[in-house]
């Protein structure tokens, strides 16, 4: 099933951008998938053409500049699954221009692939996973990431990950799991590089029945680009035990051991517990609560769901030790400088978090809403932080070929050890039309606010977007083509 790539294909990181030295070798793996059974695989490409005329293209406070943006894009999607194996490829090749700043038009690329190559149920599977993008970055306000707006503040990210892995069966009851992983996350400039290594091995019980168990063993090494590596590791035992048809009672206990190079980083370590049910009075509503303690002290969880016809609830609430190894990169979105840039954390935190939503999809459009709060504690070190966010997405029909859209979102955050809170809002309202040969035409207005805070300045700033998109139907790579897509 595996072949050979052409040598052509092992290209590092510092062809893309000066200065870096990993390899990308989602490529190899990528092409090593394409050359069995080509004729499988299904090529999509697409297209979008749009003017847009904003009042502040530069998200400035004082003396803001308008200007038109043409912009031109056209990409592709290429993805193959057959058996136990999927590939997915994508790349998408965006052009700006500015009537006015000439100087800030350039052209931004992506290319993302992911795989999972694995030839029969049980035995050798190789999962990875490679994006290299040029985005706008900032690090309080993600909706301007689209690159319309010309702050300037632009870095380029590149995310790779390799895990090779095997799985078998111990006997009839039991399944192994044992998974090695290498990822690397790397930007061109303005945040923090991070590479970790890991082994993972998961036993669990085969088959699925009145009484199910799943032991898990991780070990972890975290290095990070401006600081000392860290070592993460841990085991965990859950047994999950039916006593009636609609509840199951749930316990698990593990050990965690954190050490670290950094002395910023306090070594942590210590046994860990919770129990807990689970609740399913019918097929459309579930419930799951739980209770423990960890090493830096009592941890909860609440999970709830319910459909209902055409409306879907959710809401959870979780409070819990957050790390660096399992944050992310270990990029916070609050703490921020000047220049708007995230700033990196490397401690250990206490992380308290609800969210809750509702979706109804009526029959003659579709509304939604969401709520999120998460507030940090990080002990001593600093004083608590604390994001709240709230969005409204609805969206109705008013012809066969015609939909109305709207959009708002508000978020407010209080930055720990800052007595200055960021707050921000984003209102976008648009109209859309299908056309008879394909594709769609939109006209949309758009306004992002921004108030005075100690780590940025506010500002004001409204689009209007007259937009044509066109995805064309799939087409396999051995010759024959499907319809093109509405």
């Amino acid at each position: 099933m595996f072949h050979e790539c052409p040598a052509t294909a092992h290209k590092s990181l510092s062809h893309w951008f000066p200065g870096k030295t990993a390899s990308c070798a989602l490529v190899v793996i990528s092409c090593t998938a394409l050359t069995d059974a080509s004729a499988d695989w299904q090529f999509q490409p697409n297209l979008r053409a749009s003017e847009t005329y904003s009042n502040n293209v530069r998200l400035e406070k004082v003396r803001p500049m308008h200007d038109w943006v043409t912009e031109l894009s056209a990409g592709f999607s290429v993805d193959r699954s057959k058996g136990h194996s999927f590939t997915q490829l994508g790349y998408q090749l965006q052009g700006l221009h500015f009537s006015r700043i000439s100087a800030m038009d350039e052209a931004y690329q992506q290319l993302q692939g992911v795989t999972h190559l694995q030839r029969s149920e049980t035995g050798f599977y190789l999962d990875g996973l490679a994006s290299i993008s040029q985005q706008t970055i900032d690090a309080n306000l993600p909706a301007v990431s689209d690159n319309i707006f010309a702050t300037g503040n632009r870095t380029d990210q590149a995310d790779f990950q390799i895990a090779p892995g095997v799985l078998s069966r111990i006997g009839s009851m039991a399944l192994s799991d044992l998974k090695l992983s290498h990822a690397q996350t790397e930007y061109g400039k303005g945040r923090v590089d991070s590479f970790t290594d890991a082994i993972n091995l998961n036993l669990s019980r085969a088959h699925p029945g009145h009484l199910d168990w799943q032991w898990s063993a991780r070990k972890e090494r975290v290095r990070y680009s401006n600081d000392a590596a860290t070592d993460f590791k841990n085991t965990l035992l859950s047994v999950q035990l039916s006593v009636t048809p609609h509840t199951q009672i749930v316990v698990t206990g593990g050990y965690d051991d954190t050490s670290s190079e950094s002395f910023s980083v306090l070594g942590r370590s210590g046994s860990s517990w919770s129990t807990g049910i689970i609740w399913t009075p019918s097929r459309r509503s579930q419930l799951l609560l739980t209770a423990g303690e960890r090493y830096f002290g009592k941890t909860y969880q609440m999970e709830f769901s319910h459909d209902y016809h055409r409306n879907h609830w959710t809401m959870s609430y979780m409070e819990d030790v957050v790390t660096s190894a399992n944050d992310g990169a270990a990029l916070d979105p609050v703490n921020t400088g000047i220049s708007g840039v995230t700033t990196f954390v490397t401690d250990i935190y206490l992380s308290k978090i609800f969210t809750a939503s509702y979706l109804r999809k009526g029959r003659y459009g579709d509304f939604g809403i969401k709520a999120y709060q998460d507030r940090r504690e990080f002990g001593s070190t600093l004083s608590a932080e604390e994001v709240r966010s709230a969005s409204i997405n609805a969206s109705v029909r008013i012809r066969p070929k015609t939909t109305l859209h709207a959009g708002a979102s508000l978020v407010h955050r209080d930055p720990a050890g800052l007595s200055e809170t960021d707050k921000s809002g984003d209102f976008s309202i648009w109209l859309a039309r299908h056309l008879d040969k394909g594709g769609s035409l939109s006209l949309k207005f758009r306004n992002l606010h921004r108030a005075d805070a100690g780590i940025v300045s506010g500002y004001d700033a409204s689009a209007v977007s007259l937009a044509f998109e066109r995805q064309f139907g799939g087409r396999s790579l051995s010759g024959s083509t499907a319809a093109d897509s509405q």
